[in-house]
């Protein structure tokens, strides 16, 4: 059992909670043993898992873990109530932005809170691929908190406004930008693949997309209600983009 702050592989997960030292090593932390299973289950790399005493019969014997002491787990863990579980795990690198169908943009999105969320959406939803210009570390702590296993489900790619419209339009494929200005989202006919835009929580989407767009979508709202969060407005858009509702 690791019982000491200092241990090397004590202080390498605890590195993990910097977005530099994720980059650099290309590893992400998740918590709990059930983003741990869901993880084994779909397949994920996972490099080490470390627990306390109480996963001692929780685990499958096939499973292997380092024990560490409560007062360790407790200074590796980001969470507020520590859940005795947590594993490092490879971040499935994607850096070209390949063959479009169906995908999500994300403009500047800021809060860990709302990637997270969004990446679950994009998992209920069917949607494998996600583009982000200057947004919040998807792998970051919270993000990976709040997408409740969807971050296993989809593919976050860094790009650049200018790169994912060539690419859009070189593909054919239809940007969607969602703006308080565009056309009601339920008197729109929907396209087979497209790429939605969802924009910073404070500023929305950039005039460069907004340029570019194929259609922008509003959503329509009862006097008084300015908007609503990026992360429930991308569910709502979502869903009746990709569903028959």
């Amino acid at each position: 059992m690791i019982t000491s702050k200092q241990n090397q592989q004590v202080k390498f997960v605890c590195s993990l909670k910097q977005k530099k030292y994720r980059e650099q090593s290309g590893l992400f932390v998740v918590e709990g043993a059930k983003m741990i299973f869901d993880g084994i289950a779909c397949g994920q790399s996972i490099v080490e898992i470390f627990a306390t005493e109480k996963y001692l019969n929780t685990f499958p014997s096939d499973i292997k873990f380092t024990l560490v002491s409560e007062n360790v787990f407790n200074y590796m863990s980001d969470e507020v109530t520590p859940q005795g579980a947590l594993a490092v795990v490879k971040i499935n690198k994607s850096e070209a932005i390949g063959r479009l169908t169906r995908c999500l943009l994300l403009d500047r999105v800021q809060d860990p809170g709302n990637m997270g969320t969004i990446l679950r959406i994009c998992a209920a939803c069917g949607i494998k691929s996600v583009f982000t210009i200057d947004c919040v570390d998807a792998y970051s702590p919270k993000a990976v908190r709040s997408s409740m296993s969807g971050i296993y489900h989809v593919n976050v790619i860094k790009t650049t406004k200018e790169q994912i419209v060539a690419a859009l339009k070189e593909q054919g494929v239809s940007l969607i930008c969602a703006d308080m200005n565009g056309e009601s989202l339920f008197s729109f006919d929907k396209v087979e693949n497209f790429c939605l835009c969802m924009g910073n929580e404070g500023n929305g989407i950039c005039d460069y997309l907004i340029d570019n767009a194929s259609s922008v979508l509003s959503l329509p709202m009862k006097s008084g209600v300015e908007s609503l969060n990026v992360a429930v407005a991308t569910a709502v858009i979502l869903y009746n983009l990709t569903f028959n509702i």
